[in-house]
């Protein structure tokens, strides 16, 4: 692909060096003193379309749960909950994958909201444990369907086998890049 400028933009899986002719400009005004150095193009890294499908998808998500007042990651934390509660505060943060102080912001505005409740656990008075309101239970519906709507569109622009191999290889390759992190972090940790 090339980019207005004349330069070459890479694709995933291609070579990403300079295709540049002696009228083209080096980009971001670099010198041409044979500079043929490949660039890289982050707008065509896995980790940027990633993160861009992951927001056009959750921008999607809101626009359908707009009448309900929740935030997509409010709606995260309310799924684990109507699957099983009460849940202590640091397990919600485990299963979701988020930080403590992350879940402690998004538990503070449920709360506000009057969707879940705290208490202390009576097994073990450190662990601060959430349960659904009435109010939070009564969301389960809205948000469901909203999840579901979406799924729909989906399977139907691009089929019910392709979406499943897709999500099969984004689960797979989240497993994967998550043992690579922890592996780089208990090596990071032995030093």
């Amino acid at each position: 692909m090339r980019a207005k400028n004349g330069w070459a933009r890479p694709v995933i899986g291609k070579d990403v060096t300079h295709d540049v002719s002696e009228s083209d400009e080096p980009p971001h005004g670099g010198s041409d003193v044979s500079d043929t150095k490949p660039h890289f193009d982050f707008r065509n890294s896995l980790g940027y379309l990633i993160n861009l499908l992951s927001r056009i998808l959750v921008s999607d998500y809101l626009r359908r749960i707009e009448g309900t007042g929740i935030a997509p990651a409010q709606a995260y934390v309310l799924g684990e909950l109507w699957d099983e509660q009460p849940l202590p505060q640091v397990e919600l943060a485990r299963r979701l994958e988020i930080g403590k102080a992350t879940i402690g912001q998004t538990i503070n505005r449920l709360e506000q909201q009057k969707l879940i409740r705290r208490f202390r656990s009576s097994e073990d008075k450190r662990l601060m444990m959430i349960a659904l309101t009435e109010r939070g239970r009564d969301l389960q519906g809205p948000l469901e369907s909203a999840a579901i709507e979406q799924l729909d569109m989906l399977r139907r622009r691009y089929g019910e086998t392709e979406l499943e191999e897709l999500r099969k290889k984004l689960g797979a390759f989240a497993d994967e890049m998550r043992a690579y992190a922890g592996a780089g972090e208990q090596d990071r940790n032995r030093k």
